[in-house]
């Protein structure tokens, strides 16, 4: 059985620093996979408390529909999903907190908690509403700034492309 990792170890590992590597944001592009009806990307990133990944799914059906999430990899190899940023995919009565009996409509972050962990539930199960992204883009934004992300500064032909997911700076 995997360990429970408690309040106090989910924050410390949101709070280590993640530097994106130079080619970021062609890595992050997603392609199309064998689930026919979605494109995914992944990216690896290492740091001094071990591997994060950042995986975007995006559905070819619906724009609206996609996920972006920051994942920690257990020793096991297994993840553990510390941020999930929802688009509007979920059935019409919107996502459902089962703890708290709320349902939750329109986009979404989950969060990696220890009361779902120990009711038996995924990790993120718990979200929170949220108006500050409407599609992969500005999801990955937040991401960035909620994460402790370092994003390389851009040099030459790199600085125009990584732009196109980054606001312009002044």
């Amino acid at each position: 059985m995997e360990e429970y990792f408690d309040e106090a170890e989910i924050a410390r590992l949101m709070s280590v620093q993640k530097v994106l590597p130079d080619n970021w944001e062609i890595r992050l592009k997603t392609r199309l996979r064998s689930e026919l009806s979605q494109k995914k990307a992944i990216l690896p990133i290492s740091t001094s408390a071990g591997e994060f990944r950042i995986i975007v799914r995006e559905s070819l059906v619906n724009s609206l529909d996609f996920s972006v999430i920051l994942a920690f990899v257990r020793s096991n190899g297994s993840l553990f999903r510390l941020r999930r940023y929802n688009g509007l995919h979920a059935p019409a009565g919107g996502h459902v907190n089962r703890l708290e009996r709320q349902t939750i409509s329109g986009y979404h972050i989950h969060q990696a908690t220890l009361r779902y962990q120990q009711a038996g539930f995924r990790e993120d199960a718990f979200a929170v509403a949220s108006k500050d992204f409407t599609d992969t883009v500005s999801a990955l934004r937040l991401m960035f700034s909620q994460c402790t992300f370092k994003i390389p500064e851009p040099e030459g032909e790199s600085a125009e492309r990584q732009l196109r997911l980054l606001p312009k700076k002044n």
